[in-house]
């Protein structure tokens, strides 16, 4: 496998990751009874734009890979796999899954910080907060034990990729 070649997997890969997160995020519309037509019209402009960006990156990635000049500048073309066993496979999904929470969870877990500070804030103000803020604990310590767990896999996945490997004999 070329680097070329591995651009571009990670590119359209991320592409599909794009369209399926932000379809999800959308299925609001979905879920609400009384919604404007405005916004069912503003929705699907968003769901057709989507798709032509979708369908844009799929089709011109190497375009893309030329224009930003993603595949300069590496020692060799090709990326050697060589001695990539299970353990490996395992160490490298581990690496994906505490990655994948870090990501996912970081900007909630931040947001539900300042949160937590403006009602500290709030609490001591002598003016009444102009927006107020719900009980969102729940959310904030989930998403504080997702970003935990994400860094806990990230520095042991050698570690567990060796354990989930004997587990597997």
């Amino acid at each position: 496998m070329t680097k070329r070649d591995f651009l571009r997997l990670l590119i359209k890969t991320s592409a599909l990751y794009m369209l399926i997160t932000n379809i999800f995020n959308i299925s609001w519309i979905a879920m609400t009874p009384q919604i404007p037509y405005i916004d069912i019209v503003m929705t699907f402009i968003y769901i057709i734009l989507l798709a032509i960006l979708f369908w844009l990156i799929n089709h011109y990635t190497d375009a893309i890979i030329n224009f930003l000049k993603l595949d300069r500048h590496f020692d060799d073309d090709q990326i050697v796999i060589g001695n990539f066993n299970l353990q490996g496979i395992f160490t490298v999904a581990v690496v994906c899954i505490g990655g994948y929470l870090i990501v996912n969870q970081i900007f909630d877990f931040c947001y539900y910080c300042i949160l937590a500070f403006k009602e500290k804030v709030a609490a001591h103000s002598s003016t009444e907060s102009l927006y107020p803020i719900t009980n969102y604990y729940r959310k904030w310590i989930t998403s504080g034990a997702s970003v935990i767990l994400g860094y806990a896999l990230l520095t042991n996945a050698k570690r567990i990729g060796s354990w989930l490997y004997q587990q597997n004999k």
